[in-house]
């Protein structure tokens, strides 16, 4: 017989029922305090653009100067000795930056997932298509 569980899904998550209460809460901050909601997005925007971008930047320099990862651990190992890959430093920046750069963009994506900029127009499209809400 087969094994039913691989085949449930869970309704409440795959409603965002979850997310539709923090996204309330949102809704709820960006209303009565719009300064407050404009830090939260700033600290998380800044903590996971800075923490991502800067362990896959040391990452691309380690890996493609000495062959080690983000922690220093040599990863490049030829008869049990770590070899060191000695790519060009210039090419070494280019390539570093522009994968930066494109994981800024994406962290800009990530955070505009969870705390949208342009909470007014948000805000107001859902007070317009609510039942029952008020017309703006």
């Amino acid at each position: 017989m087969a094994d039913t569980a691989n085949f449930r899904v869970d309704p409440t998550n795959y409603l965002g029922l979850d997310y539709s209460q923090f996204k309330n809460k949102l809704y709820k901050l960006a209303l009565t305090n719009p300064e407050r909601f404009f830090e939260l997005r700033e600290r998380v925007f800044q903590t996971i653009q800075k923490d991502m971008v800067t362990e896959l930047y040391t990452t691309v320099v380690n890996l493609l100067s000495d062959g080690r990862d983000v922690n220093g651990r040599p990863l490049v190992v030829i008869d049990g000795n770590p070899i060191k890959v000695g790519f060009p430093s210039q090419k070494i920046n280019q390539i570093s930056l522009s994968y930066s750069e494109s994981l800024s963009e994406m962290m800009e994506e990530l955070t505009e997932l969870i705390i949208p900029r342009d909470f007014n127009s948000i805000l107001d499209k859902k007070l317009k298509i609510t039942p029952g809400g008020p017309e703006v």
